[in-house]
């Protein structure tokens, strides 16, 4: 141990003879620690340990007493002592250590060994913990939807580091190519935000459905493509458009009626006249009169047409089903006409 020591000897000879105790003082000096080179570990993302041994070199018995300290926040004097430097927030030779939030980790910690004598040796080593990106993933209930259908999105799959993951955030762009926040950007607006959301569509077409997950730090995205059909109309919605389209051409037909010329008289030529006339007149062949075949209700097959149209079945004429509405609304058209 260092410090001041007596040394006291005492002399004899082969007559027992003695020169009496003669006290000597000596001084024995405390050889400091010392700490090897450490070199910075490699940076690493946050939850994942990082492992830093060390080797401290001092007498024998300081080694067996020595004390080894880690502060791990040089900024706090989490000891009370008034300093911040000599904080002992981890201990042991070998320091291993896991921060959870990239954010609230320290640039560099500080190691410092204290020896029984209160010699003091001590080194910085610099940090790098990184954030580690969430992970986006999602989808869909369905992507090929009607108009008016309910749609849940779901960010199922998505992850990120066990201390992120309680505090991500979860917003979804509802079609990027639509800017509605109006930043410029069409691809970022959070529409809606949650872990889980529910929505429908009203316009017909295709969109890209894109999911950001942010942790505080960083954000990461996941699209998902849908089909929007147009949703059919109801047979009432066809009736209604053919007995607009017949009451126009209805229309149209009467002023054409109206607009017709006069009838164009032919003058009969006089006997005098005809008596002049040394042309003679034979008598022509019979020309096969063609019978054309009229359908039974030319109204009701162009409504029919329009509603196939519309709606989007098509049926054979020998298979139709009779509908009161459309023979209604025929017969009243077909009467006007021949009014």
């Amino acid at each position: 141990k260092s410090g001041f020591h007596l040394l006291a000897f005492e002399a004899f000879d082969d007559d027992d003879a003695s020169t009496g105790v003669t006290t000597v003082p000596i001084e024995v000096i405390n050889t400091p620690p010392t700490i090897d080179p450490i070199s910075p570990p490699l940076p690493v993302f946050e939850d994942s340990p990082i492992q830093i041994p060390v080797n401290i070199r001092d007498t024998q018995s300081d080694l067996e007493t020595m004390s080894i300290c880690w502060d791990l926040d040089t900024s706090s004097d989490s000891s009370g002592s008034g300093l911040t430097d000599d904080d002992c927030d981890y201990e042991g030779s070998t320091f291993e250590y896991t921060w959870g939030e990239s954010s609230l980790s320290p640039s560099s910690i500080l190691l410092h060994v204290t020896d029984d004598d209160g010699s003091m040796a001590s080194v910085e080593i610099p940090l790098t913990i990184k954030n580690k990106p969430p992970i986006a993933l999602g989808e869909a209930s369905g992507t090929v939807l009607m108009e008016g259908d309910q749609v849940i999105f779901t960010a199922i799959g998505s992850t990120d580091t066990p201390s992120d993951v309680p505090y991500l955030n979860f917003a979804w762009d509802l079609n990027t190519n639509s800017d509605s926040d109006g930043d410029g950007n069409p691809a970022n607006d959070r529409d809606m935000i949650g872990y889980s959301v529910q929505t429908n569509f009203v316009k017909d077409g295709s969109r890209t459905i894109r999911l950001m997950v942010n942790d505080g730090t960083e954000t990461s995205t996941f699209d998902i493509e849908i089909r929007v059909d147009p949703a059919p109309q109801p047979m009432g919605v066809v009736i209604a458009s053919a007995g607009i389209l017949l009451a126009a051409l209805l229309g149209a037909a009467i002023i054409l009626r109206r607009r017709a010329p006069a009838p164009k008289v032919t003058k009969i030529p006089s006997s005098r006249e005809t008596k002049r006339s040394k042309k003679s007149i034979s008598p022509s062949e019979p020309k096969p009169i063609s019978r054309e075949i009229v359908n039974d209700d030319p109204i009701r097959d162009s409504m029919e047409e329009l509603a196939e149209k519309l709606y989007g079945t098509q049926r054979q004429s020998s298979d139709r089903n009779p509908d009161p509405e459309l023979d209604e609304l025929s017969r009243s058209l077909r009467e006007e006409l021949i009014e």
